[in-house]
């Protein structure tokens, strides 16, 4: 689930065009972020920014078992995605801090646009596959199909459901990416996730006062404290793309946090955007 601030909306960069489910829900409790809001916004898609995720299968190339946990898993598709990826290899578990979100990841019933918003292009020629240019459509589309089913179809979507066999595969759970510990085992993770949901934590503004960054600062580095926790030595921690930029969006705090709490960068994206950190000590 995506946690966006009332008003921030200006200063995120353009989400690409989602293949999946939009909705929104609003928390009633809750232990929250200083820089957080009560709002929670959901923007997610079937194989979304997958170099991050196709780093994962190489870099364990030679493990016959990793252990993954999904944050901001909304309800449930980045998670897919990856079990889709790496099958067998894999066990992954899924949270969010919605719990409708959860519900519905559980449920794994998802409804896929016909028609894109803006786009005069039918969603069962690219379902969710990558881009439509994306030269890993034609496997991606043979992953999807091997997972779900169709169960449904009208004027607006495409309705998919995970086969029965599949559906026990992933756990998806309640929980607070600040405050992880209650809720997972020490040391427990080959692979942490938490793709393109960390900017939205900061309250919105470019030009930070010194007070604003201070608390932007401490609520990054205590996030990086829970993936430090909850990862074993030498595990990954994969960002999304709209989280690394240094100069538009939270990069500069996410990457300064990450290397003051025991990571370092393994992949980058373009000159300088770090998306894959690997766990180099405990804190």
């Amino acid at each position: 689930m995506r946690i966006s601030a009332i008003g921030q909306t200006a200063f995120i960069p353009k989400q690409p065009a989602f293949r999946g489910n939009w909705s929104e829900e609003k928390l009633k409790s809750g232990n929250f972020a200083p820089t957080q809001n009560k709002e929670l916004t959901q923007i997610t898609y079937f194989f979304r920014d997958v170099e991050g995720l196709q780093f994962i299968g190489k870099h364990f190339a030679d493990k016959d078992k990793i252990k993954i946990l999904v944050g901001a898993c909304s309800t449930g598709e980045e998670a897919w995605t990856l079990q889709m990826m790496l099958g067998d290899k894999a066990q992954i578990e899924g949270f969010d801090i919605g719990r409708a979100a959860v519900a519905k990841a559980n449920y794994g019933r998802y409804e896929i646009y016909r028609a894109y918003p803006h786009a005069l292009v039918e969603a069962d020629k690219h379902l969710g596959f990558g881009l439509m240019n994306s030269p890993d459509q034609k496997t991606q589309k043979k992953m999807f199909k091997e997972y779900f089913k169709q169960t449904g179809v009208n004027t607006l979507f495409k309705t998919f459901k995970v086969k029965e066999e599949k559906k026990d595969l992933i756990k998806f759970f309640q929980a607070d990416i600040t405050n992880l510990k209650p809720a997972v085992e020490k040391g427990a993770y080959d692979v942490l996730t938490f793709r393109n949901a960390l900017y939205h934590l900061l309250p919105g503004l470019i030009n930070l006062s010194m007070p604003q960054k201070e608390k932007t600062m401490a609520v990054f580095d205590n996030i990086c404290k829970n993936i430090n926790y909850a990862l074993k030595p030498g595990g990954l921690f994969v960002l999304g793309r709209l989280d690394t930029d240094k100069y538009v969006g939270p990069g500069l705090f996410i990457s300064q946090a990450l290397e003051d709490n025991g990571f370092s960068p393994v992949l980058k994206e373009g000159q300088d955007m770090p998306i894959v950190w690997q766990k180099t000590r405990e804190v």
